[in-house]
């Protein structure tokens, strides 16, 4: 701080994740240099929401909590799995995404090694996929899973979001600690990007807030 005397300010965070703490922290020195007061500083932060990035949703019972997020290539995933690990060590982690067709072959093998070791199953799901052949992809992703852990393909994106919260209620359950569905690349993104189109979809947040109290699946 500017001031010795705000070093003990307490700062309520709109947006979860600890590398958002530490984005946060880097815009209080600043805004501090530039002369702005710590009240206005507080009061900004506590409503700070980017759609579809570090959006929670958590279910009425409490049992599942789902996070929608930007996240897409190596480094994001690292610093999301390890925030979430740290926010709930008990949780179990169901992790929902695929990989953009056409560019970025690497995170085909860089994703899933790097969620992995926090997940208890990932479920790969169409994701732009551009020219790409979408099921083609999502092996490509599967086969660089290390063999114990759980992984499936449902092309259909919405079905895949059925899929999670369905094994968050029903396989993946700690009863002291609510399952974590993580919703990762697409955010409040309403565009797919199929061919040389992008056709409309429904975005990972709506379908969060649509289904995480859903009881009943097709």
């Amino acid at each position: 701080c500017a001031d010795e005397s705000e070093a003990g300010e307490k700062v309520l965070l709109g947006i979860a994740g600890d590398f958002n703490v530490e984005n946060a922290l880097v815009a209080i020195a600043a805004a501090r240099e530039i002369g702005i007061g710590i009240e206005a500083i507080k009061k900004g932060l506590s409503k700070l929401r980017v759609p579809g990035r570090m959006e929670v949703v958590e279910s009425k019972d409490g049992r599942v909590i789902c996070v929608v997020d930007y996240a897409h290539n190596q480094l994001s995933f690292r610093s999301l799995f390890s925030s979430v690990k740290r926010a709930f060590p008990a949780s179990p982690v169901i992790a929902l995404f695929g990989a953009a067709g056409g560019k970025a072959q690497e995170r085909r093998e860089q994703l899933p090694r790097e969620a992995a070791p926090y997940s208890d199953l990932m479920i790969f799901t169409n994701e732009d996929p551009a020219h790409e052949d979408p099921m083609k992809v999502c092996r490509e992703l599967a086969e660089h899973v290390p063999d114990d852990t759980p992984n499936k393909i449902i092309l259909d994106r919405e079905a895949a979001v059925h899929a999670a919260f369905k094994a968050a209620r029903e396989e993946y359950v700690n009863p002291d600690a609510p399952t974590i569905v993580l919703l990762l690349a697409k955010g409040d993104e309403e565009l797919m990007h199929v061919g040389d189109e992008f056709v409309p979809i429904e975005s990972d947040l709506s379908l969060a807030n649509r289904l995480i109290d859903v009881t009943q699946f097709d």
